[in-house]
């Protein structure tokens, strides 16, 4: 079974509370390989921002019960990035003096607690997009039947996706 339920993407002007944009989303690719009861999501998701103004990206997820974050990516000029694990606090100084000084395209990823998390990015200048990759595993659950039941949690209900795509491979054990 495949639910949709939750997922939100936000754009403010950089260093305001307030004013919330929506982004346009041309393409949203998502992979899951499910072998046996392990389930690898992999989502690949392109925004465009359309306004004439320089704008900073929140993307809110939450992730199923007992999942983890196994990857996260960015693209910056055609080049795949790696994000770099730090100390929060660490990488929450190094987020805001990239931002405070205009300085390269820094992205951080904060948990919210819930297994529910934010992706802050910057720059999305006017005219132009980013690229996210993001892939989480996790442990699905059987029933007393021995099924297992898998839920990719997005809500499409405000996207404005051009394109989208879902891809499920089930591998035997």
């Amino acid at each position: 079974t495949i639910d949709v339920s939750a997922g939100v993407l936000y754009a403010r002007r950089p260093g305001t509370e307030t004013a919330v944009y929506p982004l346009r989303i041309p393409h949203i690719r998502t992979n899951v390989t499910i072998t046996g009861q392990l389930a690898v999501t992999h989502v690949d998701e392109e925004f465009f921002n359309p306004e004439n103004l320089e704008l900073e990206g929140f993307y809110v997820f939450q992730l199923p019960q007992g999942a983890t974050v196994d990857g996260l990516w960015m693209w910056v000029d055609g080049v795949r990035l790696t994000f770099a694990v730090k100390r929060k606090e660490d990488a929450s100084k190094l987020y805001d003096s990239l931002v405070e000084h205009n300085v390269g395209d820094p992205a951080i990823l904060q948990s919210l607690g819930s297994n529910r998390f934010q992706l802050k990015i910057f720059p999305i200048k006017p005219g132009t997009g980013r690229r996210i990759e993001l892939e989480y595993f996790q442990t699905l659950p059987l029933d007393g039947a021995g099924n297992t039941r898998y839920v990719y949690p997005m809500n499409i209900a405000d996207y404005q996706a051009t394109q989208w795509s879902v891809t499920v491979t089930i591998k035997a054990t």
